[in-house]
């Protein structure tokens, strides 16, 4: 039987974010000065992702974690996206201070995600869909708006990681452009969106 705060899922044991609160707390009481820290990095009607940083009784920050959750994801997420990327978040900046156990995702991340993956499964509709190709040519997009997205992206690359970059790259526009699967799927106007959105990637630096 596994531990109270331990769940196991696909044969791999997760902790809950509470049990890592808890022993987080056992070993650094309020009173010693340790803080868990959070703060809403970007927050719309699509998606809430949400930075958390253990502070050290100094004000170093000695572990940080991210928090991503789409608002269409599950019913839950409609109302509660912020809270349950605030969990997440949590759970990820305490497993890169070292009380991750087993795994480094948190059993309530884990979950979530294979709960998203049964709505999309379940309701296609919620998934993304592809964006329509017309056949009219789209309008030139003009040189400078695409030197700002690609020098974003090869800051963003550098702090986070090409592969890392990419999942992100693919997913925003998947999920904030109806579908796009490329930036040749994006007019300017949509561009220079996509632009700003990097700016809040490279506004955050890697775990």
């Amino acid at each position: 039987m596994a531990k109270q705060g331990v769940v196991r899922i696909h044969n791999k044991n997760y902790k809950t974010v509470a049990l890592r609160v808890s022993e987080f707390r056992a070993d650094y009481p309020i009173a010693s000065g340790w803080s868990v820290i959070t703060e809403i990095i970007a927050l719309d009607e699509e998606c809430a992702v949400v930075k958390a940083s253990i502070i050290n009784p100094d004000g170093v920050v000695v572990a940080t974690g991210h928090g991503e959750e789409f608002r269409k994801a599950s019913n839950i997420n409609k109302t509660s996206a912020l809270e349950n990327g605030e969990t997440s978040a949590v759970g990820r900046a305490l497993a890169a201070a070292g009380l991750g156990g087993e795994e480094y995702a948190s059993a309530d991340e884990v979950t979530n995600a294979i709960k998203t993956q049964e709505t999309m499964e379940k309701n296609p509709e919620t998934a993304p869909k592809k964006a329509d190709k017309s056949e009219t040519p789209p309008p030139e997009i003009p040189d400078d708006i695409m030197d700002i997205v690609v020098e974003n992206c090869k800051i963003a690359s550098k702090i986070h990681g090409r592969e890392e970059y990419n999942t992100w790259h693919r997913r925003t526009l998947a999920n904030f452009f109806d579908g796009a699967s490329s930036l040749d799927d994006l007019d300017a106007e949509q561009l220079s969106e996509f632009a700003e959105y990097q700016k809040v990637k490279t506004s955050v630096k890697g775990e």
